[in-house]
Parts: C-alpha cells; sequence; structure tokens
C-alpha cells in the first residue's frame, strides 16, 4: 500500500469515528436534558397532586420522590457518557494532528477515569439540577410539615 494510499485510509477512518464520537454526544447531551426535564416536571407534578388532594395518599409522595432520584440518575449517567465522549474526542483529535503520539484505543474500550468525574463536577447543569431539587424539595417539606 501506498504511503498516499495510507494517509487516505486513516484520513476516512478518523473523519468517520469523530463524527461518530460527536454524534454520540449530541445525542448522550439531548438525552440528559429531555429526560431530565421529564421526570423532574412528573415529580412536581407527584408532590402537587399530593399537596392538593383532600384524602392525602401517600403514593403521588412516593413517586414523586422515586421520580427526583430517577431524574438525578439520568442526569448523572447521561452527564457521564457526555463528558467520556467529549474526552475521547479530544484524545482523538490530539493524536490525528500530532499533538499525542498514544493512538486512541477506540470509544468503547476507553476507561473513563477521574478527569470525567472533573468534568461531570465543572457542568453547570448537573449542579443547577441538584439546586433546584434541594430547594423543591425543602419547600415542599416545609409546606407539608406546616
Amino acid at each position: 500500500m501506498t504511503e498516499k494510499k495510507k494517509n487516505i485510509d486513516i484520513e476516512k477512518i478518523f473523519l468517520l469515528e469523530y463524527r461518530e464520537v460527536g454524534d454520540f454526544i449530541r445525542h448522550y447531551s439531548s438525552v440528559r436534558s429531555a429526560l431530565t426535564v421529564f421526570l423532574f416536571a412528573l415529580g412536581l407534578a407527584s408532590f402537587l397532586i399530593y399537596l392538593f388532594s383532600d384524602g392525602r395518599s401517600y403514593l403521588p409522595l412516593i413517586a414523586g420522590h422515586f421520580l427526583y432520584i430517577a431524574a438525578l440518575a439520568v442526569c448523572l449517567v447521561f452527564s457521564f457518557r457526555t463528558e467520556r465522549a467529549n474526552l475521547y474526542l479530544i484524545t482523538l483529535w490530539k493524536w490525528f494532528h500530532g499533538e499525542s503520539t498514544q493512538e486512541p484505543a477506540g470509544y468503547k474500550k476507553t476507561s473513563a477515569g477521574s478527569q470525567v468525574y472533573k468534568k461531570m463536577a465543572r457542568d453547570p447543569m448537573n449542579w443547577l439540577l441538584l439546586l433546584g431539587m434541594t430547594i423543591f424539595l425543602a419547600t415542599f417539606w416545609m409546606l407539608d410539615w406546616n
């Protein structure tokens, strides 16, 4: 195989993988946002049903807490996947442009190190969700106990 042919093949593979990982990032980010907001809204509706119902059934209360936990879990899982894919994309870019000599092992084989968790900790969406849940649950518990 000639050097020119080899470079073209490597470039095609790089472009395909770069595009695929970019699609993963958009997918994970979209799912995180949509599903988190949906579950958060359902949890809010469950708490409101509990507060304004006459019978005071505990089912909406339990469902509301469960939905908030599910919203938090979805947000964290898809944040992890988004940041992991983003870090791999950066690694792939640096390798292709000669900034790194270590060839990427592949997206599926990339280990998730502490860098992923550091990026998750800097993500404002995660902090906004935690703040919103804390404020709402504290307000709900104070209203319910009075």
